[in-house]
């Protein structure tokens, strides 16, 4: 199916699937975040938070889902029921870049999963917007947990 059939009406921010999204991920990124949390005090780590929760989000959905999936959409459109098998490919380069930055863990593995949201609001909407948004949505309440229960 062509990228612009998937699009639905309205704004992203709008799109019900996309707010429950929103809101599982938010509360598991909380929670992901209580249980992880470390010692984070001096400066350098602000400008670390900044970077997490803010810049690389942004950095890797424009790569990701603003052109790495929409090159392999457009070249393999096969689906699985609503997971195209470009967000399955993308997710798991996403899952493959975190393991070479972090090594691997099994929260490096669990990436997988915000990367298949990500790529399908990509889809859904047609844009990068709304990846952008949950995820760094997802980052900013993830790390803010880790500064706060210290």
């Amino acid at each position: 199916m062509p990228e612009s059939a998937q699009r639905k009406p309205g704004h992203w921010w709008q799109d019900r699937q996309w707010l429950i999204a929103l809101c599982a991920g938010l509360f598991i990124s909380a929670c992901a975040g209580f249980l992880l949390r470390a010692s984070i005090l001096s400066p350098a780590v602000w400008l670390a938070f900044l970077l997490l929760a803010f810049v690389y989000p942004l950095l890797e959905e424009v790569v990701f889902r603003g052109q790495i999936q929409p090159i392999i959409l457009r070249h393999w459109p096969l689906k699985f029921r609503s997971i195209s098998a470009a967000n399955l490919i993308t997710s798991a380069l996403f899952v493959l870049l975190h393991i070479a930055s972090r090594g691997l863990s099994l929260l490096t593995l669990a990436v997988f999963f915000p990367s298949l949201l990500f790529g399908y609001f990509r889809e859904r909407h047609g844009n990068i917007q709304s990846a952008v948004a949950l995820h760094v949505g997802f980052n900013l309440v993830f790390f803010s947990v880790l500064l706060v229960f210290n």
